[in-house]
């Protein structure tokens, strides 16, 4: 796998964007850049994007602006928690560190923890009857639903008021202590490369399922 170059695309288009006023790198692979007034000819103004994240190895961004956030932390409070508890600038110096002054209702992360908890639990097991037979796809489709499910983690943290670690596997381990969880198999799933046997496949599944089940019953019953 071709190593990614975050800098090196950065550096390549320092002062080409007008009003960009943060670029940061979040949660492994993911980026976020944030304008003081996003352009308004999208395509025409980013058309030599693509070629650049080729060239980097380099996912495609989030583009915002400033105001987008600021009037987005009660529909989507888990993500941008995400990005506040594990972004890293690149752009530097920052002219507006836009991520790092934001608060969150408790009520808004109790209320989306459950969306996401919910929705992982249904569709995860819709996916599973389609390739029941396919350890291969189980077991990759299960590690991005653990993905999607750290933030998750990261909102039990947030409303008993813990500090969040930036590594999963601390971020796993605390969870654990909040919810009395038993996490193994997200530990398991973190750390395990390649598919096991079919019927390992279908045990870390069925622990999966319950740990989501187990954490949905949880914030069902959880007041903030």
């Amino acid at each position: 796998m071709k190593k990614k170059d975050w800098n090196g695309l950065v550096n390549e288009i320092k002062g080409t964007f007008p009003h960009l006023l943060q670029i940061a790198q979040y949660s492994g692979e993911r980026w976020i850049w944030v304008f003081d007034l996003e352009p308004d000819n999208y395509l025409h103004t980013f058309a030599t994007l693509p070629k650049l994240l080729k060239k980097y190895h380099l996912p495609a961004p989030l583009i915002l602006s400033k105001d987008f956030i600021t009037t987005s932390l009660d529909s989507y409070p888990l993500e941008f928690l995400d990005m506040q508890s594990s972004y890293v600038n690149l752009l530097k110096p920052v002219p507006e560190d836009c991520l790092q002054p934001l608060k969150f209702s408790k009520t808004d992360i109790r209320l989306q923890m459950e969306r996401e908890l919910k929705s992982k639990w249904l569709l995860t097991r819709v996916f599973a009857l389609q390739h029941l037979n396919d350890c291969r796809k189980m077991f990759y489709l299960l590690k991005e639903s653990l993905i999607a499910i750290l933030p998750v983690c990261k909102g039990f943290l947030y409303l008993k008021d813990r500090p969040i670690p930036k590594a999963d596997d601390k971020l796993l381990e605390q969870t654990g202590e909040v919810t009395l969880a038993d996490v193994k198999v997200l530990k398991h799933l973190l750390q395990t490369p390649k598919p096991p046997s079919a019927n390992l496949c279908g045990n870390i599944f069925n622990d999966y399922i319950r740990f989501v089940r187990y954490c949905m019953d949880t914030i069902d019953t959880w007041t903030v």
